[in-house]
Parts: structure tokens; sequence; C-alpha cells
């Protein structure tokens, strides 16, 4: 994960650390014709620069089980368009759903994502249910796999 408020990356994690591009060139390769599971996916791939199709990916955040209505002061953008759900907090829909407490000490990407795919095989069957009758019918939703933007 990303620098943040909460110092996922320090910078002596980053000391011998191989480049940048040679990273994002490995993870294209990993996610390619493969699922990506996790929550707030939107943020770990604008820190890659890399793209997903969306017909592959499995967003803990995005799931409309797995969100909220939105409050009185979300419901209208700039545009005055209504939005859709909001989104809910990893730590959150781990105590509900998991009876799982997270992010209680020092913050663990790897727990955060071990957490994510728990998430995700709960809700399995009916996810992929979804995704396969959103693919038919709006022919596939795709792309070519993780690329730079």
């Amino acid at each position: 994960e990303a620098c943040g408020a909460r110092g996922r990356v320090r910078p002596q994690d980053l000391r011998g650390a191989p480049p940048f591009k040679e990273i994002q060139r490995k993870m294209a390769d990993i996610l390619r014709g493969r699922k990506l599971v996790g929550h707030a996916l939107k943020n770990d791939l604008k820190v890659l620069a890399l793209a997903h199709p969306r017909r592959d990916t499995r967003d803990t955040a995005l799931y409309r089980p797995l969100t909220r209505p939105l409050r009185a002061n979300e419901r209208a953008q700039d545009s005055g368009i209504a939005r859709g759900r909001g989104s809910r907090s990893l730590k959150d829909l781990c105590a509900q759903h998991l009876g799982l407490e997270i992010q209680g000490g020092e913050h663990s990407s790897v727990d955060d994502a071990r957490a994510a795919l728990l998430l995700y095989q709960d809700n399995q069957k009916q996810w992929e249910r979804e995704a396969k009758a959103a693919a038919s019918s709006s022919g596939g939703g795709g792309g070519r796999g993780p690329h730079p933007p």
C-alpha cells in the first residue's frame, strides 16, 4: 500500500527496493488474466499506475451488499446527479460480517488483503452469479488485462 496518514510504507522500507517500473511490470504480469480481490482497489491501482478489467475486479468497497445508503450530504455531486451507495470501512465490514477485529494496532496491508479475501469468499457464489449476469448483459466489460493507463 502507498504512503499515507498511517505511514504504511516508510523510507527505510524502500532501501534496496527494485525500481518502480520493474514492480509495475511484475504486478501487471501477475494480475493479467486473474481476478483482483481487495478493498478500495482504485487506490492501489492508482499508486501502481495500472488498470484492471472491471469484469475481473472484486472490490469489497464497491460490492452493493457490503455498501451503505448514502448520507444526505453525499447524495448529489456537483452536477446534481444522484450517486449510488457509499463504501464502508474494511474494519467495519470485517466486524459486522466476519466477527473479526482488524486494524487494532499498526496497520498491516497483509491483514487487510486477507480480510478482503475472506469477505469475498463469504459472498463469492452470489457475487460471481451477479458478475456473470452483468458480463452477459454488457458484452463482457473488458480490456486485455492490467496495463498502465
